[in-house]
This record gives structure tokens, sequence and C-alpha cells, in this order.
């Protein structure tokens, strides 16, 4: 599915470069930050993996793009060099990568907007990394070699960095652009393997599920149901920003769904396509395809250990509104988000109970109902969330109002979905500040400019008039 902007082409780029341009002041922020956490990590030691073997462990070859990462987040950690890496040290190094091989999407859409219109590349208040990736800027194709970058060069260098990266991170040795998604999903491979703290990893995952940590998510999988428990993953602003600047830019072409659903050979006990044949069910994804920030990334988005089975009706009214609607909002709150989606078997009274329906030779399990918690981290350092818990059926309404008051109707509290899944979401936040965000059903959530968002705006119909504050 292409990025669909009722702007007309080009706005969701535009939009993009005026929030790289808001970021200037975010950034000295996060490099504060980074700087911190390094000195708080010299004090208080991480848990840590050697890289050998950690790169064994995630079947990342030696000439990859994960093997150069951990090796330069290791010669710049504290202690430089010493052969082991944490998901901590490889954060802190994305941040604010010293030499500039490797760049996050964040901090390139950032740079983006410090260079503004024009900025000489040994100016004072850029980063090393910063001026390094600055003078390639002026140095390529579309540079002046005068020493000043302009804007207008800036941006088709990042948008030529995504290019060389569309497919995923590249391996041949030139600038890495690290997608927000990509990073978050690394950083809990390592993680998994460190016991540090892992926001995509929730509480409470039954005995009987296991972690596939796949490159764009982390999944937690049910193999006798053969079906996920849930998927988890980050969607950002920056991630949805750069590549529409790309799609704008015509250095990509738009990103299309790739319909090539298929057994996910990594994962033995995943379904089979053909185990959907005339059971009247769709393929549901799990983490939505439209998340996707390249080409790699929707690729994976249908292998099938990402997909559950859905009724015509749920899929395509209400759960399409609830997944479009939350990238619109990811956009229109330039927050990022962390996402788990996944399935739960309820009985007529709404209480858990044992899967009665079942698809195909592998036998995979039907649910009832399918949820999604939500996540979203403000610029401004506020915390929403929000859940829905929908209706596995085929009698869904398909049109407007009576649509729109069943989205309604489908929000829950996170604590009755916890209540209801057993798993307990986004443990890092500090307890009661997490209880708090869980109680509450129906957070205030508004946005700008509401009426660019029409998905968006179906979640969230309340919004405030033009003239409101």
């Amino acid at each position: 599915m292409a990025v669909k902007d009722v702007n007309g082409p080009g706005s969701v780029a535009k939009r993009a470069l005026s929030r790289s341009k808001r970021s200037v002041a975010v950034l000295p922020r996060r490099a504060k930050r980074a700087v911190a956490r390094r000195a708080e990590r010299t004090r208080s030691p991480t848990p840590l993996a050697d890289i050998e073997k950690l790169k064994a462990a995630c079947g990342w070859p030696e000439d990859g793009f994960e093997a150069r990462l951990l090796a330069a987040a290791d010669a710049a950690s504290p202690e430089g060099c010493t052969g082991q890496i944490g998901a901590r040290g490889v954060a802190e190094y994305l941040a604010a990568p010293a030499d500039g091989k490797l760049v996050s999407a964040s901090s390139l859409l950032a740079l983006q907007g410090v260079v503004g219109t024009s900025l000489a590349v040994t100016d004072a208040g850029l980063a090393p990394w910063q001026r390094q990736l600055a003078s390639l800027a002026d140095r390529s194709p579309w540079g002046t070699k005068t020493g000043t970058v302009t804007g207008e060069v800036m941006r088709r260098y990042v948008s030529n960095v995504l290019q060389s990266n569309w497919s995923g991170p590249a391996e041949d040795g030139g600038t890495v652009l690290v997608s927000d998604q990509r990073e978050a999903a690394l950083l809990s491979a390592i993680a998994n393997l460190t016991g540090e703290q892992d926001p995509l990893r929730m509480g409470g995952e039954p005995a009987a599920s296991h972690p596939v940590m796949q490159k764009y998510a982390r999944i937690c999988f049910d193999a006798t149901l053969h079906i996920p428990v849930y998927v988890s993953y980050v969607m950002s602003p920056a991630d949805i920003a750069l590549r529409a600047q790309a799609e704008a830019d015509g250095v990509v072409p738009p990103l299309q769904r790739t319909n090539n659903f298929r057994h996910d050979p990594d994962e033995p006990a995943s379904s089979h396509p053909s185990d959907f044949l005339h059971s009247n069910l769709e393929r549901g994804h799990r983490k939505d395809a439209h998340d996707s920030p390249n080409l790699e990334a929707m690729a994976e988005s249908f292998l099938m250990d990402n997909m559950s089975p859905q009724t015509m009706a749920s899929n395509s009214f209400g759960w399409q509104d609830i997944e479009i609607g939350t990238n619109e909002l990811c956009q229109a709150l330039e927050a990022r988000m962390t996402i788990a989606t996944g399935a739960v078997f309820l009985d007529a009274s709404g209480k858990p109970a044992a899967p009665s329906t079942f698809i195909g030779a592998s036998q995979v399990a039907v649910p009832t109902h399918d949820w999604k918690v939500v996540k979203a981290e403000l610029p401004d350092g506020t915390v929403k969330m929000y859940a829905y818990l929908y209706p596995n059926r085929t009698d869904i309404p398909t049109r407007f109002p009576e649509l729109e008051g069943f989205l309604q109707s489908a929000r829950v509290s996170t604590a009755k979905l916890e209540e209801l899944t057993g798993l307990h979401f986004f443990t890092e936040l500090p307890p009661a500040h997490g209880a708090a965000l869980k109680a509450d059903a129906t957070p205030a959530i508004t946005f700008p400019e509401p009426q660019r968002w029409r998905r968006a705006l179906r979640l969230w119909p309340h919004q405030p008039g033009p003239g409101a504050a």
C-alpha cells in the first residue's frame, strides 16, 4: 500500500522538512542525554555480550552492517574496543555516532533540519559526525565543494542515502542508514541475549511461547496455535518522513504491498498460505505492511508468523482504520510509537477461553478478537497510551456512522487488555505513571489540522475547532 497524502504529492515531504527544522532544538538535548548515559555507564556496569558470540547467535554475517555497527559502537564506548557490547551501548552510538559511519533515521532527519538553508561544514555548533556527513553532502555530485552545504544539497544527499539503503541497511561501505524501526528490533535482539531492558518485550509471556527476532519486529510466537501471541515494533515520524521525502524526490518508487505471503523457514511452526484456502478467512497482518520504512521491511511483513486469521469484514473495515489511523497519528503528533498487536480467545461472556476453531493442515487457531496497544512518546516528553479490542466477526458495520460507533466501542483501557491477555505492557515505564496511563480507556488526544488526517480523525473525532488553542 502506498503512502496516501490527502494534500497532494510532496506535501508529506514538505511537512517532514518543517518537522526536521523543529528537531534542531531537540537534537542538543538528545546529545546531552547520550553523554549523560555514557557517564552513568561508567558508574553502573551494563550487561554486555561478546560480539563474536552475539553475531553467531543472531546469525549476523561478518560482512553485514550489523557487524560494522557492533564494532563501531564498541570502539566508541568509554572502555574502547573491548570486544563486548550491549543494547545500551549500541543505542548510545546511534544517538551520536562519533565516526558518522552509521546513522539513525531520527539523527539524519534532525541534521537536515540543522543545516536549514545553508551551513558551513566546519560550523562549531555541529558534532563531529554531523560535520562528516555535511562534508560528504558538500562533496557529493550535488554539492558545491566549497565547504558550505545548502539545504537543497543536504536534502538530495539525504534522499540518496535512503535510496542506497532502500532494500535494507547498505553493506557496501557507504553511509549506512539504520531506520528507527530496524534499530529497535536490533536492540531487542541484543537485549534478548544480554538480559537488558527491552521496550519491545512485554511481561507475562506465556510459557509455551518463544521469541522470533525479525529484522523489523519482535514476535512472541505460539507454536501450538501457529499464530503470534503478539508482534511488537517501533514506528517513528522520522522513518515515515524520510520515506515520503525520497518518494517525492523520485529517487525511490512509492512503496507498494508485495502480497508475497510465505511460510517463514526460520520458524517451522509458522502457518502456510495454503492453510487459509477455502476458510473464508484472510491472512491478517499483526505488524501492518503500511508501517514499513523500506522494501526489506515490507517483504518481511508478509511472512506467515506475522499473520493471524481474520474475517474479511474485520480486516477490511475498522481494523484497517485502526492501523492507518495509528500511522497518521504518528505523523500528526510527531510521536515515536511502540506498538504491540496480537490476538486473544474469549467466550460469549468476554472471559478468556481456549480456542475452538482451527483451519488448514497446520490447524491454525482462529482468535475471537484482535487487539492493539500503542505507547506514543511526543516531542515534549508527554506519553500517551491507547488500546483496542476488536471482534473478529463477519457482522461488523461497513458504513459510517455505524462503523465510527463500533470503533469507539472497541477502545478499551490497556489495563483491561492486560487482564484479558495476561501480558504486562511497557514495563519500562515508572510503575505509577504506567498504571495511570493504562487505566485510562479514553485518553485525550488532539492534533493540529485534523482535516489532513482522515483515518486518525475517525479514531479521535472530537478535535478542537480551527480557532482553538
